[in-house]
């Protein structure tokens, strides 16, 4: 796809095509994985957490792999977001060979509201907001599911110790 943008670009006028295949091989790191990791972060630091690239001490790695992109189209009159899905991997950062959880992301859209969305990386950076986001709501309502629970568990355990007496356990 992208040899053949290139040259179409080009054959209508000379070094749009270099440009168009300079942004779009910069744009995961431009556009992409900024994207995401902000919109992840916005959901983690109301509970007190962040996410960072090459984070120094992380004992988790959260891998993103992008299995299909789609880039959509806007030609002013007519549109169409773009579309990816992901695979996604959680696993030890010491440890990148133990997959502690895996999701399969897709049909992620992504389109930006008032149609100004005319460059493919602002759509598809779009669908790498939105994937960070729903990852951090996931992530968030399971802390808060855990923290329920193991309140539950703490107060369950508070009420018997009234009702018991522990000894030794042997």
């Amino acid at each position: 796809m992208l040899v053949a943008k290139k040259a179409e670009y080009n054959k209508k006028e000379a070094g749009k095509g270099d440009k168009f295949e300079q942004s779009w091989k910069s744009a995961p790191t431009r556009v992409y994985e900024p994207k995401f990791e902000a919109l992840l972060n916005k959901v983690l630091n109301g509970e007190g957490m962040n996410a960072a690239q090459n984070a120094k001490g992380a004992k988790y790695t959260l891998i993103v792999h992008t299995t299909f992109l789609e880039p959509g189209f806007n030609v002013g009159v007519m549109k169409k977001p773009a579309y990816c899905d992901y695979e996604l991997s959680l696993v030890e950062t010491a440890n990148p060979g133990t997959i502690l959880s895996s999701a399969i992301m897709k049909n992620i859209p992504g389109s930006q509201m008032g149609g100004f969305d005319f460059d493919a990386s602002s759509r598809i950076g779009e669908c790498y907001g939105k994937a960070g986001k729903m990852v951090g709501k996931k992530h968030v309502k399971r802390i808060k599911i855990n923290r329920t629970i193991n309140q539950n568990y703490q107060l369950k355990a508070l009420q018997l110790q009234g009702f018991f007496s522990i000894t030794k356990y042997e």
